[in-house]
């Protein structure tokens, strides 16, 4: 299964850090104005769940970081974009083909 989320792993990660349960992120989480159930904390952590783009300053606010400390560093970032992303076609080129001269004709003729 692919990750719904990019921000679960940095939240796992600056919680545990803190020394903090996931009980207590959801009590952080309620005193910030976000009530929330252990197993919402899980499915995001696990990336399981969306983060939607309205839950990350609760999520910051509660862990005490920046909310761009909730994303992954961009090479990262990159790749797991890359991985959210459903497989596509390469695009078709728009440059035509360059013609190859033919060895049967040297242009002597």
């Amino acid at each position: 299964m692919k990750a719904q989320n990019v921000v679960g792993p940095q939240i796992r990660r600056i919680r545990y850090n803190l020394g903090w349960s996931q009980e207590k992120l959801v009590q952080q989480l309620e005193a910030v104005g976000l009530e929330v159930r252990r197993d919402f904390i899980a499915k995001i952590e696990g990336g399981r769940h969306r983060a939607d783009d309205m839950y990350l300053p609760f999520f910051a606010a509660s862990l005490k970081v920046p909310v761009a400390d909730l994303f992954p560093k961009f090479t990262a970032l990159a790749s797991q974009i890359a991985e959210l992303r459903p497989a596509r076609k390469p695009p078709r080129s728009i440059v035509p083909p360059v013609a190859q001269p033919n060895e049967d004709n040297d242009g002597s003729g």
